[in-house]
């Protein structure tokens, strides 16, 4: 009986700790999102794939391209001056 309590105490933890990862990527994936989509996104049985169903929904914007842009313009550079 100690072992089933044992087990079902260490699958609880693990159930807790995976929907706080996937809140966790939900918020990277959509900053914006209010409490009531997080839940959804959380309790849905898809919801483990927050981040290969953001790459399809939402556009690449925001701070990630913004960063991005001096470095492709820096390996632009770097292309050039290797072709000279």
């Amino acid at each position: 009986m100690e072992a089933i309590q044992s087990y079902q105490t260490v699958e609880q933890q693990h159930r807790q700790k995976y929907k706080q990862r996937l809140e966790r990527q939900y918020k990277i994936v959509k900053p914006d999102a209010t409490p009531e989509e997080i839940r959804a996104v959380v309790e849905d049985d898809n919801g483990g794939q927050v981040f290969s169903q953001a790459v399809r929904i939402y556009p690449r914007s925001g701070p990630c391209t913004r960063r991005d842009r001096p470095i492709t313009i820096v390996l632009k550079r770097f292309v050039a001056v290797d072709e000279l």
